[in-house]
Order: C-alpha cells, then structure tokens, then sequence
C-alpha cells in the first residue's frame, strides 16, 4: 500500500497537475491578460484628475494619438505576459503550445488590441478612479466568467459571443487543441481586431478630457 500510495506522489499526481495546468493555461492567461484594461482605465482617469490629460490637449498632437500613445505600454505588457506564460508552462510543465508559433502570436498581439481598446472603453465610461477600479474588475470578470476562461465546460450560449475573452479562447484552442496553424485563427483575430476598434472608437469619442476637481477616490 505504501508503495502505491509512493507511485501516486511520484508520477500520477504530476501528470495530474500537468493536464490540470494544460486545460486553463489558455483560458487562465487570458483573463489575467484583460484585466490590464482595468490597469489602463485606472491610469487614464488618474491622469485625467490630475489634469495631465488636459495639458496634452495643448499640443499639436490629436486626442486619439494621445489614447494610442497611452495605450501602447499595456499592448506591449498584454503580450509579454501571455508569452511569458506560455514558455513558462512549457519549459517547466511539459504543456502543450501547439506547433504553429507565429499563428499563436497573432492571436496574442489581436486580443492585446482588444485590451487596450477595452481599457479606453472603460475610462471614458467611468468618472472616478474607485469606479474604475470596481466596474472594470467586475465587468473584465464577468465576461471571462461567461467566455469559459474561468471554466471551459462553464459558459453562457449567444452571450459567450459578446466577448472578446471568446474569441481569443478559441484562437488559442485551435492551435494548441485542434493544430488548426493559420486557417484557424483568421476569424478570432478577425473578430477580436473587430473589438478592438469598436472599443477604441467608441472609447476615443466619448472620452472626457476635463474632470471636476477634487473628486474623491
């Protein structure tokens, strides 16, 4: 008995842990990814209280430029980290990334657009900080919640769809899970740079430059 109880620590429990890891790896990154748009949302509103924003206005510089450019370091962090994550996992677990590399970086770097497109959403929804703080960690949850990025088998049908957590999923899912290469991620990349540009868009024309002051967070 001792010995088999021996065998279960040794090699059946690790090969659990690895299939465990395998399953969310994917959905996991993803809903650590998004929530950099809380990060973003909470950074701008911040800079827009302390009238940062409002100054840049003053340059020749057009306001969606200014949102770009502040956008750009959480693309840059939205996609280090899942590759980060991703190597990690597989140098030291064994988990599987699929065998198309660059297939799976265009699916990194179109929900990384959506994110910083999300993030400028959001902070031209909000007013304060601690709204953007509470509303976007709780709409970013809910959405990775009904993706099935939380639990792949725990989704919401036709709302699932809604989501840009969605659509990366299955970018990933098909490279690593179905070895789909390219021909699987041209839809999600399709539909999440979709996302990304309804959010910007929409983030860029309802964004609010000036704030009344002493607001309190």
């Amino acid at each position: 008995m001792q010995r088999l109880d021996r065998w279960a620590v040794l090699f059946i429990l690790p090969m659990l842990l690895i299939s465990l890891f395998q399953a969310h790896t994917s959905g996991f990154s993803l809903t650590f990814v998004f929530f950099l748009a809380t990060h973003l949302a909470v950074s701008l509103v911040d800079e827009r209280q302390a009238g940062t924003l409002r100054r840049l206005l003053a340059t020749p510089t057009s306001p969606g430029a200014i949102l770009l450019g502040k956008s750009l370091p959480y693309l840059f962090l939205a996609i280090v980290q899942p590759v980060v994550l991703f190597s990690v996992s597989n140098a030291l677990f064994d988990v599987d990334v699929g065998s198309a590399p660059l297939a799976l970086g265009m699916v990194m770097l179109c929900a990384a657009a959506s994110v910083a497109g999300l993030g400028i959403l959001l902070a031209a929804l909000v007013k304060t900080k601690r709204q953007a703080y509470c509303a976007s960690a709780t709409l970013v949850t809910a959405m990775a919640i009904v993706s099935g990025c939380i639990a792949p088998h725990v989704t919401l049908p036709g709302i699932k769809y809604a989501t840009p957590h969605y659509w990366a999923l299955l970018g990933f899912q098909n490279v690593i899970l179905r070895g789909t290469g390219f021909s699987g991620v041209l839809l999600p990349c399709g539909v999440l740079l979709a996302f990304a540009l309804v959010f910007f868009a929409i983030g860029a024309r309802a964004f609010r430059w000036v704030t009344a002051p002493c607001v309190s967070t």
